[in-house]
């Protein structure tokens, strides 16, 4: 990394979809050294990289179509949210799919970054799951819990 860059609030949000794994990319590879991102957990209790409470501002079906007004995450299951695509810049659906914290822990384990993972609500017993998701990737080094 050539220059030094302290953080990438929802990965690189100014070029890509926020909160995706290709901007979380863009931003290490644009020499960020933090990466943050807001995490909400779905109707199943999954972990998923999402910054508003609802999913309306930022996904679409997979049709195409918009969401009913304030569908939250909590109210829609792991396999519900992954039917959604990202919307860019543009209002428009992208191939970009709503991560979960697993498959950012994936990607990111051998990366040269600091994460930060805030949490916006939830309860004690989803936090206790992240961090016994941090300790089966081995990183609770990298990761900073924020609430």
């Amino acid at each position: 990394m050539s220059e030094f860059k302290f953080q990438a609030h929802r990965g690189d949000s100014v070029s890509y979809p926020e909160n995706t794994l290709i901007s979380y990319l863009a931003a290490v590879e644009q020499g960020y050294r933090i990466v943050e991102m807001d995490c909400k957990f779905t109707k199943d209790n999954v972990c998923i990289m999402l910054h508003d409470g609802t999913v309306n501002r930022t996904c679409r079906r997979d049709d195409g179509s918009a969401f009913e007004e304030k569908t939250a995450s909590t109210a829609l299951t792991l396999a519900e949210i992954k039917a959604e695509f990202i919307l860019g810049k543009d209002g428009k659906a992208t191939t970009e799919k709503v991560p979960t914290l697993k498959e950012l822990l994936e990607e990111f384990k051998d990366k040269d970054c600091k994460i930060f993972v805030e949490f916006k609500g939830g309860n004690s017993q989803n936090i206790v799951k992240t961090c016994e998701l941090l300790k089966q990737y081995d990183m609770i080094h990298k990761v900073d819990v924020i609430s």
